[in-house]
């Protein structure tokens, strides 16, 4: 299950609190977003890197349960294909902007979006329960970080979940500690390994990340331009490439 324009997971929260010139990630503020010809040439031809990418951190708890750790680059992301369907202009750029900036992992903190997609309606209602409850947990060695809910309705089958990482949380995972996903829920009881390479993602974003990937070399090298009376321009700039 993909998230579709209806899960938005700040459209309620003030936006001068998502992204400033000063907090907000350097990748998600808008004269940093590519043109629309530039992000859909990227896609054409780094559509399987941003899949692997994507498939990486999606991690299915149960059969009805799919999590994804979120990242810059599956932000940008949605943040793009979100463009790309409604239309490509600077005002609807700041819009989602201000819609998904707050699912950027950072220092101390991963995101997760949770998407209930399969079983009853009852194994969904107690899916949701437990997770507006606290009932997802990621335990690494003696570690034990709860995801916590925000901004999202309580029968929405999409739900938007923060786990607050202590610091050793990083440094424990890089050292293959041993980690799993936990879920505690009436008549379900689940507990996930996390996958190597998921692990590694992981600790890029508790690290301060991002890595370099496909769309963020895309966009070191083309960005769209923002103008406060809604002009936009492309402005190319040469880049080495390892």
């Amino acid at each position: 299950m993909e998230r579709s324009s209806a899960a938005r997971p700040c459209a309620s929260s003030d936006p001068r609190a998502l992204w400033t010139p000063t907090t907000s990630p350097p990748r998600l503020r808008p004269e940093a977003l590519l043109a629309e010809g530039a992000y859909l040439e990227l896609r054409r031809r780094e559509g399987a890197a941003l899949a692997a990418l994507r498939a990486r951190r999606r991690l299915r708890v149960t059969p009805a349960l799919t999590l994804l750790f979120e990242g810059h680059e599956t932000v940008l992301t949605q943040i793009y294909e979100q463009l790309r369907v409604e239309g490509w202009s600077p005002a609807r750029a700041r819009r989602e902007l201000d819609t998904y900036a707050c699912l950027v992992p950072d220092r101390g903190r991963l995101c997760v979006t949770a998407m209930i997609d399969g079983g009853d309606r009852a194994h969904a209602v107690a899916l949701l329960a437990a997770l507006r409850a606290g009932g997802l947990r990621l335990r690494c060695a003696a570690l034990r970080c709860v995801a916590a809910p925000f901004d999202a309705d309580d029968d929405d089958p999409v739900q938007y979940l923060r786990v607050a990482a202590p610091p050793e949380l990083a440094a424990a995972l890089a050292a293959d500690a041993p980690a799993h996903l936990e879920l505690d829920a009436v008549g379900i009881c689940a507990r996930v390994p996390l996958p190597a390479p998921l692990r590694r993602e992981l600790v890029c974003d508790l690290r301060g990340g991002p890595a370099s990937t496909p769309l963020l070399r895309g966009a070191d090298a083309q960005r769209i331009i923002t103008h406060p009376k809604g002009r936009h321009d492309v402005h190319t700039r040469h880049q080495t490439r390892p």
